[in-house]
C-alpha cells in the first residue's frame, strides 16, 4: 500500500510543472533619456504624439524641433543612439495652459504579434505654475522586431 501512495504521489508531483500557457513575456526594458515639459508655447512645432524612432535622421530631427526655442537636449542621458541595436520612443502630450501634467511609459509588453506600450499621465494637483508647458518623455528600447502600438 505505501508503494501505491508513494507512486501516486510521485507521478503527480512530476506532472506538476512550472512554465505557464497564457502566452506572457517580460516586459521590454526602456531606458529614460529625458522626460520633462517643453516651454517654448507650441513653437517648437511637436503636436501630441506617440512616435517611433529608427533612424538617425529622424532622432536629429526631432532633437532639432525640441531644441528650436530652449536647448533641452543638452539635458539628455545621451543624444547619440546605436540604431542598429536601439529604437528611441518620444511621446509629446497636448500643450498645457499651466504646469504640473506629466506623460510617461507605464510598461512595454510582448505579445506574439505586437510590442504593447503602455502610456500614463498625470494632471496637475493643487497649486500649478501658470506657464504653458508640453509634457514629454523619451526612452530608448532594444531595436523593435515586431510593430509598436501605443495605448
Amino acid at each position: 500500500m505505501n508503494k501505491l501512495v508513494l507512486i501516486l504521489f510521485a507521478a503527480v508531483f512530476i506532472s506538476c510543472s512550472n512554465s505557464d500557457d497564457n502566452n506572457e513575456t517580460p516586459a521590454l526594458t526602456a531606458t529614460e533619456i529625458s522626460g520633462g515639459d517643453l516651454y517654448g508655447n507650441g513653437d517648437e512645432g511637436i503636436e501630441e504624439s506617440r512616435l517611433l524612432i529608427t533612424n538617425v535622421a529622424d532622432w536629429n530631427a526631432l532633437k532639432d524641433s525640441m531644441d528650436s526655442v530652449n536647448p533641452v537636449s543638452e539635458g539628455f542621458a545621451e543624444t547619440t543612439i546605436d540604431f542598429q541595436n536601439y529604437d528611441v520612443i518620444a511621446i509629446f502630450d497636448e500643450i498645457k495652459g499651466y504646469g504640473g501634467y506629466t506623460i510617461a511609459i507605464d510598461e512595454i509588453a510582448e505579445n506574439e504579434d505586437n510590442y504593447i506600450v503602455s502610456i500614463v499621465k498625470t494632471g496637475s494637483e493643487g497649486f500649478a505654475t501658470t506657464v504653458i508647458t508640453q509634457p514629454f518623455h523619451i526612452y530608448k528600447i532594444p531595436k523593435a522586431t515586431k510593430p509598436v502600438i501605443f495605448i
